[in-house]
């Protein structure tokens, strides 16, 4: 699998999360996907990793 090329332009990097609610052996529990997003020096807003 390649490693995700960062770009060198970028302005700000944001750190976010979403949290769902799933069934796991019987038990509802909370489970989150965190997210890194980058933005440019446009505006543009990009997913970097996501996991």
């Amino acid at each position: 699998m390649a490693e995700p090329s960062v770009d060198a332009d970028l302005r700000h990097g944001l750190l976010d999360a979403i949290h769902y609610k799933v069934k796991q052996d019987g038990m509802i529990v909370n489970k989150a996907i965190y997210m890194v997003i980058g933005i440019d020096m446009d505006g543009q807003k990009d997913v970097l990793v996501c996991g």
